[in-house]
């Protein structure tokens, strides 16, 4: 049974995988056959090209030939007349005469043709050795662009942005989203209905959890596959009341939990199944103190102050889980261990709400975008640095913000800024490849933004499905999953 299990959770994934890899395949097919048929006019043009030089040249060759055959039935000729004079043969001396006298070229166009395959066979001859350079050059470069084609595509934003599949059937607009990589133990229910723990079916290694517009007042949240063949519940019964609304999800692979930030509840620590193990409220973390007295007034009061500290956007480490508590323009930084707030990250002073996603960026070195650090720092100081960076999006101020998560402080520039961008809410980071994605809700897109640098102004494009899928519609949450070839969705 272990075995058999094993071994069907590979299959699933295998197929997944070649799923996942189709339309790169037929891309790169395509491009092939285009690079081909590149060539192949190439060749044809310089065979074109080759035949319109060559022929005048091949042209002086032969006259050239012409003459030394006729110089060697001139040697010829010179004897036999030599032999008929010594004889008096003057019959013979004319034959000889007549039959060489039309072979011989006349001396003046004989010189002038000198002149001209001294001049139209030199002059391609240097152009053409000057013209390889050039051409030498170019495929050089060319084949530099095919062999490093990665390490520029982390450099080029437009690289992420390939239509590969959409999710659809969907009975409400999805919202937030996140990935778990880690899946084990979790199964399919035997109808194939819900995601619990264990399960009759094993559940693909990577699972896509998707929660739903809050004004459908559906009580489930999904989770999908990636190939969206396997679609499971997570039902209100594990502890979750959905219908209040999830304003942000955030999935830790380790310790296979759910952080499901709920309006104005909270954030409910759920297992993958979607039951309840803890909740953080701002009472837990001692933002909001309990009320002694009980009644009517008391619970108003408490729900006014719990108002004001409502959560979105989570994010986090291996240890440290970010909220954000929007309308205190605040990001909770939460251990992960203990559920207790250790520090309390300010976002700047402001009287709109900063209301975006959050997402994580792994410490990367010197200068770039991952860095606390500052121009002013000491290098070797910033080279050691391995701390985090924290990336906010600020619906209110059209920006992307870096914060320091160690300091506490706000880096200037952001890594977007107006007029880029008109409502960033959702945002997800590939680290590997040095990219942050955004969801503009208003401009109906997604902007590929490059961590490195941290230029302010960015550094980027915006993207949509165009022709290859259906268009945006104010999107929303954004997650990354690692596929089989290396790739991402």
């Amino acid at each position: 049974r272990q075995l058999r299990a094993s071994v069907l959770e590979r299959a699933v994934a295998a197929i997944a995988s070649a799923e996942a890899v189709r339309p790169k395949q037929l891309r790169l097919a395509t491009e092939l056959q285009q690079l081909t048929d590149v060539f192949d006019e190439l060749h044809s043009a310089l065979d074109s090209w080759q035949e319109r030089l060559t022929a005048p040249v091949k042209a002086q060759h032969d006259a050239l030939v012409e003459s030394l055959q006729i110089a060697s039935e001139c040697r010829a000729f010179q004897r036999d007349l030599a032999a008929a004079d010594a004889a008096g043969d003057l019959t013979k001396v004319f034959e000889l005469a007549n039959s060489v006298d039309p072979l011989l070229p006349n001396p003046d166009a004989e010189a002038g043709a000198d002149v001209a395959e001294s001049s139209a066979a030199a002059a391609p001859r240097g152009s053409l050795r000057n013209l390889l350079v050039p051409v030498d050059s170019e495929l050089t470069h060319l084949t530099g662009l095919l062999e490093g084609s990665r390490e520029r595509a982390a450099r080029d934003p437009s690289c992420y942005a390939e239509f590969a599949g959409c999710l659809e059937g969907f009975e409400a607009a999805p919202v937030w989203l996140a990935v778990c990589c880690n899946t084990a133990g979790f199964g399919a229910s035997p109808d194939r209905q819900r995601l619990m723990k264990g399960g009759a079916t094993p559940l693909p290694r990577q699972m896509l959890f998707v929660s739903f517009d809050a004004d459908e007042r559906l009580d489930y949240m999904a989770a999908v596959s990636l190939d969206g063949r396997l679609r499971l519940r997570l039902h209100s019964g594990g502890g979750v009341d959905f219908q209040l609304g999830v304003s942000g999800l955030h999935c830790d692979d380790g310790r296979q939990l759910l952080y499901i930030c709920l309006t104005p509840e909270g954030v409910c620590v759920t297992n993958l199944a979607g039951a309840v193990q803890q909740k953080i409220t701002p009472a837990s973390l001692g933002l909001i103190s309990q009320p002694p007295a009980a009644g009517a007034a008391a619970a108003a009061a408490a729900a006014s102050n719990a108002a004001n500290f409502r959560f979105s956007g989570p994010a986090g480490t291996p240890d440290k889980l970010f909220v954000n508590c929007y309308r205190q323009r605040t990001v909770l930084v939460v251990g992960k261990e203990d559920l207790a707030l250790h520090a309390k990250l300010s976002l700047g002073p402001g009287s709109s709400t900063f209301d975006g996603g959050l997402a994580v960026t792994n410490a990367v070195g010197s200068g770039s975008v991952g860095s606390c650090g500052t121009a002013a720092d000491d290098p070797s100081q910033r080279q050691q640095r391995q701390h985090s960076l924290l990336l906010a999006c600020d619906w209110a101020a059209k920006s992307v913000h870096r914060v320091c998560p160690a300091s506490g402080r706000l880096l200037s520039p952001p890594l977007c800024a107006p007029p880029v961008m008109e409502a960033p809410l959702g945002i997800a980071v590939d680290c590997r490849r040095g990219v942050a994605f955004v969801s503009d809700y208003r401009k109906a897109s997604v902007r590929v933004l490059l961590l490195e640098g941290g230029s302010g102004g960015g550094s980027g494009r915006d993207w949509q499905p165009q022709l290859a899928g259906p268009p945006f519609a104010n999107p929303a949450g954004l997650a990354v999953a690692e596929t089989g070839d290396g790739g991402g969705h």
